[in-house]
């Protein structure tokens, strides 16, 4: 949240940070700073595997670029993934990164309970007046 405006400074007293820490942000770095999940990663936490859409407006991609630098300086991140045009869900979740957060977590659990042979079946999402239907839900055969 120190970041969120423009990848660079804090949002403005009328923002809904300024509603969570109840006041303007700028002025509550160090309530900003225990906020930030980046503030408490270590070598104890597990690795990451991140996956970010470039074209997202829901949450700045920048963010992801913030948290990966944090997890590599921590030697925390297995893999940085920025997804082409990917939004906040849609295109952005896909086969191919599904198939790569399938290969992650089977390598952190280190045992191989699904076969080798994934089967992703897409699933519609229902549209409405303002969102078209979207291929956004997969589940795993």
């Amino acid at each position: 949240m120190t970041r969120m405006e423009n990848c660079a400074t804090t949002k403005g007293a009328d923002s809904p940070e300024a509603a969570l820490i109840g006041g303007t942000p700028a002025e509550h770095m160090d309530v900003l700073t225990l906020l930030n999940p980046m503030t408490y990663i270590d070598e104890k936490d597990p690795k990451f595997l991140v996956i970010h859409g470039d074209a997202d407006t829901v949450v700045p991609h920048c963010q992801s670029v913030f948290f990966k630098d944090t997890l590599s300086a921590k030697g925390r991140l297995e893999e940085f993934i920025t997804v082409p045009q990917g939004q906040h869900g849609p295109i952005t979740f896909n086969e191919q990164t599904f198939k790569k957060m399938t290969e992650f977590f089977r390598k952190q659990a280190a045992m191989d309970l699904c076969p080798a042979n994934i089967t992703l079946v897409p699933h519609i999402r229902p549209g409405s007046k303002k969102n078209p239907p979207q291929k956004q839900f997969y589940t795993l055969y």
